[in-house]
């Protein structure tokens, strides 16, 4: 399917500081913040579960996330899934 083709759609926005790992399959889900400035989309593989983060803040953390917006794959082979920051990798996403 891939980012950019989600079969499962776009979910309703969420307000707050935290999206699921789970979520319908193939979908996007995206994060605001209570003012309505994006802070994360979050991408769901056919199985439900996180695949891709991108995120449009530093989290107050610049010395931890020196580049916004910035992308995090998710390995659930991990003991921690969500994996650190990487840079956009434009190639491969639309």
């Amino acid at each position: 399917m891939g980012k950019c083709k989600f079969s499962g759609g776009l979910n309703p926005p969420v307000v707050g500081n935290t999206l699921p790992p789970r979520g319908p399959e193939n979908s996007r889900s995206t994060l605001i913040d209570i003012l309505g400035q994006l802070i994360r989309w979050r991408w769901f593989g056919p199985d439900g579960r996180a695949i891709h983060d991108r995120d449009f803040t530093d989290h107050n953390r610049p010395d931890l996330h020196p580049e916004v917006p910035h992308d995090h794959r998710w390995d659930w082979d991990e003991d921690d899934p969500r994996q650190g920051w990487e840079s956009i990798d434009e190639e491969n996403f639309c």
